[in-house]
């Protein structure tokens, strides 16, 4: 049998463990997101520029005087909208799980 401060010691490392899964399996998720997000953006830049605007030789800044920017400006802006909610959703999650220090440890 198992003294009470060697059970207390067990269910405490059982508790970091499972709060180390528990992020492991956040970050997954935020990764996963992430990965959905870069596709969805390539493919949104794909279906809203025109490629045959960008074929202007020797003038690289040109596809910006073209009519057909807006479709770059609109993908820029959603993805800054993108960034800013999950860094919002994140910073708001972050501080709703603040787990206090054990006892006899410094933070």
């Amino acid at each position: 049998m198992y003294g009470t401060a060697e059970r207390v010691g067990m269910v405490k490392k059982r508790i970091r463990e499972r709060n180390r899964q528990r992020v492991k399996r956040s970050i997954r998720r935020l990764s996963v997101l992430c990965a959905g997000l870069a596709c969805v953006l390539a493919e949104t830049v794909g279906v809203m520029t025109d490629y045959l605007s960008a074929e202007v030789p020797g003038m690289y800044g040109s596809i910006l005087l073209y009519g057909g920017a807006g479709g770059y400006v609109l993908t820029g802006v959603a993805a800054f909208f993108a960034a800013a909610a999950l860094t919002v959703f994140c910073i708001r999650i972050s501080r709703g799980k603040k787990i206090p220090p054990e006892e006899g440890r410094e933070p």
